[in-house]
């Protein structure tokens, strides 16, 4: 009995071990990814990977809405006006890609009204860390940013 105790234990062990999908983590969730994404989160914190600065105070004053209808709202500084940021906004559908290891954004419904504007309408973020209190984002300019939920 001991023997078949041991193989199970071990098999369980191995199990819990193997659900790490994120860099860097969580191990074992009970809630869905999408469950764990949508919400209202803020920017903390941030480091450009290239250059080893870490962005900091206007740089990360940014704030993802995730909402459960597959809709997404990004607000983020974009020009610098009397030594404040300005801030804009972007606004689409969002959903898990590659494996859910990747966070995609369709901003298309935007620059159909906006249609001057020269940006490619979809973009990318890979998924570093995924929990319900803490999500970590790398964006193709290879900075990543940390964010915790709003309230």
């Amino acid at each position: 009995m001991n023997k078949y105790l041991s193989i199970i234990i071990l098999f369980i062990i191995g199990s819990i071990s193997a659900c790490k999908k994120y860099e860097e983590g969580p191990y074992l969730s009970f809630r869905s990814k999408n469950a764990r994404l949508i919400n209202d989160w803020t920017c903390v914190a941030g480091r450009n990977f290239e250059t080893l600065q870490i962005l900091g105070g206007e740089q990360i004053d940014m704030q993802l809405y995730l909402y459960d209808d597959g809709l997404f709202k990004l607000q983020y500084p974009c020009e610098l006006i009397d030594n404040f940021y300005t801030k804009d906004s972007l606004e689409g559908t969002w959903t898990l890609a590659q494996n859910d290891e990747v966070l995609e954004f369709d901003c298309s419904i935007f620059y159909e009204a906006c249609s001057d504007l020269a940006y490619d309408s979809l973009f990318y973020m890979d998924i570093k860390e995924l929990k319900y209190n803490r999500i970590k984002l790398l964006d193709p300019e290879n900075k990543e940013y940390e964010f915790i939920p709003i309230n």
